[in-house]
């Protein structure tokens, strides 16, 4: 169960007053997506469980390989876009990699 939400909140609170404009994606590593009754997950938060983290770390990997295959492509900000895309590895695409927080009742 996620107890300890006070510090991301904390930095998606700051983040938001230094970056207004730049929306956040509050994301955590934890074995549950269940927040403790006495938590507030931060606004849009998404968790990376287990099973999620292990899709992510293929993920990743696949990215990681297809750029190295083609030399330069890592200087090539068209490429890398392309690569995090094809991969989901973007902030609009990474739910396939996380799970909502969730509340208890």
């Amino acid at each position: 169960m996620l107890r300890d939400l006070n510090q991301l909140g904390g930095s998606v609170s700051w983040f938001n007053k230094i970056n207004g404009e730049v929306k956040v994606l509050p994301v955590m590593l934890h074995p549950s997506r269940t927040c403790d009754a006495q938590g507030t997950p931060p606004l849009g938060m998404r968790v990376v469980t287990p099973a999620k983290f292990e899709l992510l770390r293929e993920a990743v990997t696949k990215f990681a390989h297809a750029l190295a295959a083609n030399p330069g492509s890592w200087a090539d900000e068209q490429a890398v876009s392309v690569q995090l895309t094809q991969h989901k590895l973007t902030g609009n695409l990474f739910n396939t990699y996380s799970e909502a927080a969730r509340t208890t009742a």
